[in-house]
């Protein structure tokens, strides 16, 4: 059975509300003093886009990084993906898009940094890998 048949997923209406977005990223901070409680989320969404490569062009000494784009409740997020091995495999690669069907994403909030808790893709389970 797929993981998303199972009652261990969450449901949350949004990912720690919405509203507050960094220069790369869409709905991907929570301003200090606006968080639940709730430090983790694992979530099915119908698609996400790798986004790999640097953040910021502008911005030559910046790295490259891995950052996800998906539509979760009609609502679209863009953050920083930290799931090593998803890193890793990734930014062996050429920069580019990638698109993934179907995955299950686990959330998380980074510490605060700057008034910010910034939303983290932590781990990405999709089918062949960890289902």
């Amino acid at each position: 059975a797929q993981m998303k048949d199972q009652h261990n997923l969450d449901n949350p209406e949004n990912l720690w509300g919405t509203g507050e977005s960094s220069y790369a990223g869409w709905n991907n901070r929570l301003s200090v003093g606006r968080e639940s409680g709730v430090s983790l989320y694992l979530v099915p969404v119908e698609h996400l886009r790798l986004l790999v490569g640097y953040k910021a062009p502008g911005y030559p000494n910046s790295k490259r990084r891995v950052r996800g784009e998906f539509v979760y409740k009609g609502v679209k997020y863009c953050m920083d993906v930290t799931d090593p091995v998803i890193e890793r495999d990734f930014l062996m690669g050429e920069d580019g898009q990638y698109d993934i069907p179907d995955p299950v994403l686990c959330f998380s909030l980074s510490d605060p940094y700057l008034g910010y808790y910034y939303k983290l893709i932590v781990a990405i389970l999709y089918s062949g890998r960890l289902i």
